[in-house]
C-alpha cells in the first residue's frame, strides 16, 4: 500500500497564463519528498490550461492535475481539489501567487514537531512582510487566543494556512457560486482546530493584480456590486459559528471590528460607486444585517474606538451611517 503523502498543496487556477508559471516553478523547486501538487484548471479561456498541461506532463510524479471546460467559481475549485487531496495536510495556493524558497521545508519541520491541525504563517506583499497573527513562532492549544488573533490581524485567507485534512474535511464545503469563500470555511473550520503554531515567518508571496475580487469592489467608476456585497454578508453571517466558543472579551472585540470595519467600507463603497442606484440596494438594511453578525453593536464598538483612542475608525463609523 503506498504511503499517503504528508502535504498536498491545493492550486485552483482560472485565467492566470501571465502568473502562473511563477507560480508552478515556486512549487517544483521545493523539497517534494512526500508532497504532492494538485492543480484545477476551472475553465481557463487563456493559456492557463496549456501551462498547466505542460507541467503535469515534465513532472508527473509530483503533480497531478484536473480540468473543466466550464468555470464553476473559486468555491467549487476548491472543493473539488479538497476531494482530490490525499496528504495529511493541505496548503491552498492561489495561482497568481507563489511560494518562497524553502517554505515547504520549514513548514514540516514545525508540522513534524507540534502536529498541529494548523500551521499559520506570515506573507510577502511587494518587498513588505506582512504578520498574520500576534507574536513570536510558538505552538499552543489555546481556541480563544487562535480566533482573537485572526481577527485582531483581519487575515482570513486560505493561503497562509496549512491545515490538517481530517480537520477542514469535517466542516461544511464552501460555498458554490459565492465569493468570500475563505470568510466563510474559515469562519466554521476554527471552532475545530484544537491545536495550532503560528511560524513567524513569510511563507508565501501574495500579488496585488487587477482583476481580483477586492480590486474590482474598489472600481468607483462602476456599478455598486450588489451581489458580491451579499455574498460579503452571507460570508459574515457564517461568524454565528463562533458563538458556540466560551468567547473572550477580546474575541468579541476583534470579531465586531472585523465586521464593522467590513460595513465600512461597504459603505464607502455604495456612497462613492458612481453608478449606484438606490433603489436597487437598501444600505440601511444592509447596515443591520452586517450589524447582527456582530457579537458588539456598532454604537458598543464606536464607544470602543474611542476608548482604545482609534479615532479615524470612530470617524468612519460615524460617516457611514
Amino acid at each position: 500500500m503506498t504511503k499517503s503523502p504528508w502535504l498536498s498543496v491545493l492550486v485552483p487556477v482560472y485565467n492566470s497564463e501571465a502568473y502562473l508559471s511563477a507560480c508552478l516553478d515556486s512549487l517544483i523547486t521545493q523539497d517534494l519528498q512526500d508532497v504532492c501538487i494538485h492543480l484545477y484548471n476551472d475553465g481557463s479561456t487563456d493559456a492557463s490550461f496549456e501551462i498547466c498541461q505542460s507541467y503535469a506532463d515534465r513532472y508527473p510524479e509530483q503533480i497531478k492535475f484536473e480540468s473543466c471546460q466550464t468555470n464553476q467559481g473559486i468555491s467549487f475549485a476548491r472543493n473539488r481539489l479538497l476531494d482530490l487531496a490525499d496528504g495529511d495536510y493541505v496548503w491552498f495556493i492561489d495561482s497568481d501567487d507563489y511560494v518562497l524558497p524553502d517554505s515547504v521545508s520549514k513548514a514540516r519541520v514545525y508540522i513534524l514537531r507540534d502536529q498541529p491541525d494548523m500551521l499559520l504563517c506570515d506573507y510577502m506583499k511587494a518587498q513588505t512582510a506582512m504578520t498574520t497573527f500576534p507574536g513570536t513562532t510558538h505552538h499552543s492549544t489555546n481556541l480563544q487566543a487562535l480566533v482573537a488573533g485572526k481577527f485582531k490581524y483581519r487575515k482570513l485567507h486560505c493561503w497562509h494556512k496549512i491545515i490538517r485534512r481530517e480537520v477542514i474535511k469535517q466542516t461544511a464545503p464552501f460555498p458554490n457560486g459565492h465569493v468570500f469563500e475563505d470568510i466563510h470555511r474559515m469562519s466554521r473550520l476554527l471552532p475545530h482546530i484544537k491545536s495550532y503554531t503560528y511560524l513567524a515567518e513569510p511563507l508565501v508571496h501574495y500579488r496585488v493584480r487587477d482583476g481580483s475580487i477586492m480590486d474590482s469592489l474598489r472600481g468607483w467608476e462602476g456599478a455598486f456590486d450588489i451581489r458580491k456585497h451579499e455574498d460579503l454578508l452571507i460570508a459574515l453571517q457564517q461568524l454565528e459559528c463562533l458563538s458556540a466558543l466560551s468567547m473572550t472579551d477580546s474575541m468579541r472585540f476583534y470579531i465586531s471590528n472585523y465586521v464593522t470595519r467590513e460595513y465600512i467600507k461597504a459603505a464607502k463603497r455604495f456612497r462613492k460607486c458612481a453608478k449606484t442606484n438606490e433603489n436597487d440596494f437598501n444600505m440601511q438594511a444592509y447596515r443591520r444585517d452586517m450589524e447582527a453578525c456582530s457579537p458588539l453593536n456598532f454604537e458598543t464598538v464606536a464607544r470602543e474606538y474611542l476608548k482604545r483612542r482609534k479615532i479615524l475608525l470612530w470617524i468612519k463609523l460615524m460617516r457611514a451611517r
